[in-house]
C-alpha cells in the first residue's frame, strides 16, 4: 500500500517555502488579506483548519505538524491514498489534488479509467470503493502515464500565463520507474476527442 510519510517528504520538496504572489488567488485570507502561502498550504486552506482567519503572521509560522495534519486528512485521506496499492499511482493522483483540488483529480482518474480500461465508473469527483478497486486492478504504470498526460492537458486548458509553465513543470517531474512511456503524448487527446467526451474539467 501507499504511504504517506513518503508523500508528505515529495510534495515539501515540491512546493517549496512561503510566498506571497500578488496574482495568486490562494494566498487570500476571508478579508481580502494576501497572508501567503507555506508549504504549499493556501490561505482558505489554512483559515478552514484554524476556524478563524489567519494572519500573515500564522502562515509565515505555520508548523510541519499542522502542514502534515491537512495534508493528510485533506489531500491523502480523500483520495484513499493509504489503500493504492502503488506509491507512484498514489502520488501523482494526490499531487494533483493539492495543486488542483480533490474533486479535479478524482474526476480526472475516473475518466482515465474509463476511456483507457474499459469501467464505467460514475465521473463524480469521489474516489469511492468503486473507483479504488478500479485503480488497484489495472496496470499502475500506465495508469500513471495516463493521469500524467491527462494532468497536462488539464493545466493547457486553463490558459493561465502566469502559472502554467510551473504546473507543466511540477508535471514532468514525475516519472514512473523505468517508465516505458506506454502512452505516447496525444493518445490520451485523441482517444476522449474520438469518443465525444468532455475534456476539460
Amino acid at each position: 500500500m501507499a504511504n504517506f510519510q513518503s508523500f508528505f517528504n515529495l510534495i515539501l520538496q515540491k512546493e517549496g517555502g512561503y510566498q506571497n504572489n500578488v496574482n495568486d488567488t490562494g494566498n487570500y485570507n476571508s478579508e481580502g488579506e494576501n497572508i501567503g502561502t507555506n508549504y504549499g498550504i493556501s490561505a482558505p486552506v489554512l483559515e478552514q483548519y484554524l476556524g478563524f482567519i489567519p494572519t500573515v503572521n500564522h502562515m509565515q509560522n505555520i508548523s510541519l505538524e499542522v502542514v502534515s495534519n491537512i495534508y493528510k486528512n485533506d489531500y491523502w485521506n480523500a483520495i484513499k491514498g493509504d489503500y493504492i496499492n502503488d506509491q507512484n499511482v498514489a502520488e501523482i493522483i494526490a499531487d494533483h489534488a493539492v495543486n488542483a483540488g480533490v474533486f479535479s483529480a478524482s474526476k480526472i482518474t475516473q475518466q482515465v479509467l474509463n476511456i483507457f480500461f474499459g469501467f464505467s465508473l460514475v465521473v463524480d469527483g469521489v474516489i469511492g470503493n468503486n473507483t479504488l478497486n478500479a485503480i488497484n486492478n489495472v496496470n499502475a504504470e500506465q495508469l500513471f502515464n495516463a493521469i500524467k498526460e491527462r494532468r497536462i492537458e488539464y493545466y493547457e486548458s486553463l490558459n493561465n500565463p502566469h502559472f502554467i509553465d510551473g504546473w507543466l513543470a511540477r508535471v514532468e517531474s514525475f516519472s514512473y520507474p523505468s517508465s516505458s512511456n506506454v502512452f505516447l503524448k496525444g493518445t490520451l487527446v485523441t482517444a476522449f476527442v474520438y469518443i465525444g467526451y468532455k475534456i476539460f474539467v
